[in-house]
């Protein structure tokens, strides 16, 4: 397999929200891949990501505070700290609409958000 296939490959993943595993499945079945030495082709993608995954983590995971507003909205996250803040939404309501479930991270999170 070659660095341009590899490539081609990773990049349709990218577009389908796939793993290249399943574009190459598609591409068989769309008769764009021949079915002579695709088991090979797919035996070296397998164990090219097994490659991968005998690394270990490239990294630890996204951070809570940056994935929240995207979750839910940063719209509505900053709305919930203004109400709750002027008393208009009490705090344990607060919390439940945005699936907090500690002051700490409520309070850490409208810090983040710079509504604290």
């Amino acid at each position: 397999m070659g660095a341009d296939f590899t490539g081609e490959l990773e990049r349709l993943a990218d577009v389908y929200k796939c793993s290249t595993l399943v574009v190459m499945l598609q591409m068989r079945a769309a008769t764009l891949l021949p079915r002579e030495g695709f088991d090979l082709l797919y035996e070296q993608e397998v164990s090219r990501l097994m490659g991968f995954i005998s690394q270990g983590p490239a990294r630890k995971g996204g951070s809570f505070y940056s994935n929240q507003p995207l979750r839910i909205g940063e719209r509505l996250s900053r709305a919930l700290f203004r109400e709750t803040k002027r008393g208009g939404t009490p705090l344990p309501e607060a919390m439940r609409l945005m699936g907090l479930r500690s002051v700490k991270l409520f309070d850490e999170y409208a810090d983040r958000l710079g509504e604290s």
